[in-house]
This record gives structure tokens, C-alpha cells and sequence, in this order.
């Protein structure tokens, strides 16, 4: 069945590569289109029995439905071969898993593999120390989960040294700290200075121009998003993404002080009313498009 339709999707994989959109967004979508064409069967049954048998979770299922429209708005190829028939019943699928999310959320239900900060902090132990994943977690436990701003970010003797505004720094101090200058509402609330732990600065790279790297280059944050992921399965055997976290550390803070609360959201690049909206509703910046933001 791939082999078939494999001259279709290198057809529609161009047509998404002239689209305009965001090189990430491109990624994703040519990832779900591999995805999409290799499963039985495609292009037949996107709704019933294709996009289940990609993934059972409902918020992944409706990422794959708002794809497939976006898909199908940029590509005539693809349009044409799953049929118009087939866009407005995943239009409609998309409307009906959206309606249920939010009726989740307005009884202030979880989101599906939501997790307690406690069950976060209990599978620290099972990241093996030195290892790259240790660092991941103790990046988004031991300081206010960020997106993945925590690439790329150079690595500094000394804070005269962090001099491109354009980039983030790890600063090698008596007591080390993040600069954090670049990140999606870094226009509303500037630069943030994050004080390093002990047991995280230990864990940095001490022979790397970057905190993440490749060859000698900086990782893409793409990347990072997905070697949380993998991260958290391989040793906890838990599905996590740093949205996940972020939401389970929000929902935590909400037993401190105002003031408190306020400077947790703020370290998070976003406001009290979002940084609530997270911790009532499990809210998915990337479901919601930073719309407020935040």
C-alpha cells in the first residue's frame, strides 16, 4: 500500500514544501503523512480505523484530524485522493473530539497521561546520572518548565560574555545562572534570570560550547521537545511532553502565595490568568495557540 501511493505523497510532501509555513510546522506534517500513508487503509477510513491504528489517545487522534486539514487545504493532490467526503467527516471527528476536550475541562477533569508534580518528582532516581536524560529532567524539574527554550543556549565564564541578544546563555558563575532571552512571549516579558541548583549545574556539559549540541552546532528545540518525550518512556515508561509538565508543575504551584504564583508564571514566560487556566483545565498552549498569552 505505501509503495502505491508513494509518487502521491512525494507530490504532496512539494506542495507543502512551497506552502510558506513555518520549517517545524513542515516537519510535522510531512512526519504525519508518512505516518498516514503507511497505515491500512489509507486513504480509505481516515476517521474509523487509520488514525486509530496510529494512536488511541484522543488529544493525538485530534492533532492528526487538524493535520489532515491542513494537509488537505495546501495539497489538491491529497485532497483529491482522500476525497471531499472524507475532509468533512474528519471535520467533523475534529469538532466532536474538541467539544468533548473542553467539556473535560469545564468539569475540570484531566487531560489524558496528565500527571501529578509528586508522580514527576517520585521518577527522578530512574535517569541514570551523566546521562543526557538526567539533564533533561532535571531541566524541566529543577527550574520552572520552559518550552524547549532551553535550546540553543550557550554556555559562558562569564555574564560579558553573553552578549548576542539572540541567544540564550548558561553563565559559569560562583553561582551559575540561565539568561533566557529568546522564547515566544520574551516581547512581554523580557529577559529572565533563572538561578542554577547545585545538582543541575553538576549535570551540564563542562566541554561544550552549547547546552545541547550536535557536531559542534546547537540542537534544534524541536529535537529537545522529542527527546523529552523519549526520555520520560524509556525510564519512567510514561508519555510526557513538556506541555505535560508544564501543566503538572502549574497545577502544583497552585498551594503557594499569590505572590508566589505570580513570580512561578512569570519564570514560565506567561501570565497568572493562563498560568491558572493550566492548572484548572490541563490547558495545551499549543490547543489553545498562546492566544491570551499569555
Amino acid at each position: 500500500m505505501f509503495r502505491i501511493y508513494k509518487r502521491q505523497m512525494e507530490e504532496v510532501k512539494s506542495e507543502i514544501g512551497k506552502s510558506g509555513l513555518a520549517d517545524a510546522t513542515k516537519k510535522t506534517l510531512y512526519s504525519r503523512i508518512n505516518r498516514l500513508y503507511e497505515t491500512e487503509p489509507f486513504p480509505k477510513s481516515l476517521v474509523k480505523k487509520v488514525v486509530p491504528g496510529i494512536t488511541a489517545n484522543k488529544s493525538s487522534q485530534l492533532a492528526y484530524f487538524q493535520s489532515i486539514l491542513s494537509i488537505a487545504r495546501i495539497s489538491g493532490v491529497f485532497k483529491d485522493l482522500i476525497t471531499q467526503k472524507q475532509v468533512r467527516d474528519v471535520l467533523k471527528e475534529s469538532e466532536k473530539l474538541k467539544e468533548e476536550e473542553s467539556e473535560r475541562r469545564d468539569k475540570g477533569e484531566e487531560r489524558e497521561n496528565d500527571l501529578s508534580w509528586d508522580e514527576v518528582k517520585e521518577c527522578k532516581d530512574k535517569f541514570p546520572k551523566g546521562s543526557e536524560a538526567r539533564l533533561i529532567y532535571l531541566l524541566y524539574t529543577e527550574l520552572p518548565p520552559l518550552r524547549a527554550d532551553f535550546t540553543p543556549m550557550e554556555i559562558v565564564s562569564s555574564k560579558d560574555k553573553a552578549s548576542d541578544e539572540n541567544m540564550n546563555y548558561y553563565v559559569k558563575a560562583t553561582k551559575p545562572y540561565m539568561l533566557v532571552r529568546v522564547y515566544k512571549t520574551a516581547s512581554k516579558y523580557g529577559e529572565q534570570r533563572l538561578d542554577v541548583t547545585k545538582e543541575l549545574a553538576e549535570a551540564i556539559p563542562q566541554d561544550q560550547k552549547y547546552l545541547f549540541e550536535f557536531d559542534g552546532e546547537p540542537m534544534q528545540p524541536n529535537t529537545l521537545s522529542k527527546k523529552v518525550v523519549r526520555a520520560f518512556k524509556k525510564y519512567c515508561n510514561m508519555h510526557v511532553t513538556i506541555n505535560t509538565l508544564r501543566r503538572s508543575y502549574a497545577k502544583h504551584t497552585m498551594s503557594m502565595s499569590k505572590d508566589e504564583q505570580i513570580e512561578k508564571a512569570l519564570e514560565m514566560g506567561h501570565s497568572l490568568s493562563v498560568h491558572k487556566e493550566y492548572s484548572r483545565r490541563g490547558k495545551d498552549t499549543k490547543d489553545a495557540k498562546d492566544s491570551k498569552d499569555e
